[in-house]
């Protein structure tokens, strides 16, 4: 009877281990995701690719990147070529 019982609690055990593992794992993923949501908005922006918001119509002396400047009144972002 005595190994029968070991066995009950060493499975109850494993069990307990493997909930605290799977706890542990789906935090971990959830601080992962939160911040690699947080770098792609700073690595998306005008300034940090080295360009300036402009108007539509602005001269620019390279490539316009639209939808990353956040103003209506300035939606282009202009990187700048240089030579």
């Amino acid at each position: 009877m005595l190994k029968k019982r070991d066995a009950v609690e060493l499975s109850i055990n494993v069990v307990i281990l493997a909930v605290i593992g799977l706890i542990i794992l789906v935090v971990i993923i959830a601080i992962f995701v939160k911040k690699s949501g947080e770098a792609a908005k700073v690595f998306g922006e005008c300034a940090t690719r080295g360009g300036e918001c402009q108007p539509e119509n602005a001269d620019c002396n390279g490539p316009k990147i639209p939808y990353i400047c956040p103003t209506d009144e300035k939606p282009i972002c202009c990187v700048p070529v240089e030579t």
